[in-house]
């Protein structure tokens, strides 16, 4: 009878000490869960960018606008915009659009914005002619209202293109006038920072290649 007892009372304490074990390493994932969600905004709205870029290069590499017959066929390459919505207390926001239809006015409309591969709604954060909240748009592209981005700085201006080899390209393509108009391609490597009201993270774009990556 002893042994039995002797055995019996080893199995119980050794599961207690599971027991503790599993309420400790449930304590810590909690903990850095909590700390995870209160600080993680902005890793979240830097790395949706980033896959947005790459997104961009990659509809500009498998759909060349390249047409003999037409004059102004530069002007309808694919880019990412940022701009401030005006619907939307002037938050920062992006789309991914090629400029195709129509007069190339520089602004994406209905017809040309890109869908996201994911969800397969239209990449913008409000835009003309669709507003934010719509629920056709990708809403995260709203960095403000969805990350509490306040702030974004670029070193290569706010439209981001790419041509069919993937290089990164720059400025307002509405206004180009041949194939690679002077200093429309990136000769340095392009920096935007996005902020929020604590600290700051930085996407590098580099020449040539088009590579995207967070560099800070």
């Amino acid at each position: 009878m002893k042994k039995v007892f002797q055995k019996h009372s080893l199995r119980r304490a050794f599961s207690l000490i599971e027991l503790v074990f599993v309420i400790v390493i449930i304590a810590i994932i909690s903990t850095l869960m909590l700390q995870r969600t209160d600080s993680n905004s902005l890793q979240l709205a830097t790395s949706q960018v980033i896959s947005h870029l790459r997104y961009t290069k990659h509809l500009a590499m498998v759909n060349n606008k390249f047409d003999a017959y037409s004059s102004d066929w530069m002007q309808t390459r694919w880019q990412l915009k940022f701009f401030q919505t005006v619907e939307s207390d002037n938050q920062w926001a992006y789309a991914v659009y090629d400029d195709s239809y129509g007069v190339h006015s520089g602004n994406p409309n209905e017809t040309e914005i890109a869908r996201d591969p994911l969800t397969n709604l239209l990449i913008s954060g409000g835009y003309q002619p669709i507003s934010y909240g719509d629920e056709r748009l990708y809403n995260k592209a709203n960095l403000g209202n969805s990350y509490n981005i306040s702030n974004i700085s670029f070193g290569c201006g706010q439209k981001i293109g790419f041509d069919y080899m993937g290089r990164p390209l720059q400025g307002d393509f509405s206004d180009d006038t041949t194939s690679y108009d002077s200093g429309i391609l990136l000769s340095s490597r392009c920096e935007i920072t996005i902020s929020d009201d604590t600290e700051s993270k930085t996407i590098c774009i580099e020449p040539e290649t088009g590579y995207i990556h967070q560099c800070d």
